[in-house]
């Protein structure tokens, strides 16, 4: 929990200094990245993607989860490709698709299927911070068997794609 406070911490005061800088140099943001590889960093783990388009991003995630409290602890992960699709506007209302493998200490592993609905905003064309949550998920596999569910919770990060 720590870990994560400190990583989103470092997350947004390092878009907070790309931000500055750029209306320093007289920068607008809101222009979408293409054909530029990048990263990802959100309360679940890490990404990396490639922005095919301004439209359409496909990448790998990688989540890795440690929860102790008194005697026991646990860990698990979940590892996949997205594929997302990024409608225009000034804020980007985006859909996103995941395939996670998930596995944990003590546990079946699991395939999941998730439909995420979500915005982001671009400060310039190499920086991002988005809020996505899942809006359909499937899962197949585990101690659970096969499920079908609704997401009620918020995902929230930010993005660095590189410059080509």
């Amino acid at each position: 929990m720590k870990f994560n406070r400190l990583l989103m911490t470092a997350l947004l005061l390092g878009a907070a200094l790309t931000v500055q800088r750029a209306h320093a140099q007289g920068t607008t943001g809101g222009t979408l990245p293409s054909e530029q590889f990048g990263i990802g960093v959100n309360i679940d783990g890490v990404s990396g993607q490639y922005a095919f388009s301004p439209n359409f991003q496909a990448g790998m995630i990688v989540n890795l989860w440690h929860m102790s409290g008194g005697a026991a602890s646990s860990s698990s992960y979940a590892i996949g490709p997205f594929v997302r699709y990024m409608f225009d506007g000034v804020v980007n209302p985006f859909v996103q698709g995941n395939l996670a493998f998930t596995g944990s200490t003590g546990a079946d592993s699991q395939t999941n299927m998730t439909f995420l609905a979500g915005l982001e905003y671009f400060f310039t064309r190499n920086v991002g911070a988005f809020a996505a949550t899942p809006i359909l998920e499937f899962s197949i596999g585990g101690a659970g068997g096969t499920g079908l569910g609704i997401g009620a919770r918020v995902i929230g990060g930010g993005e660095w794609f590189f410059n080509r």
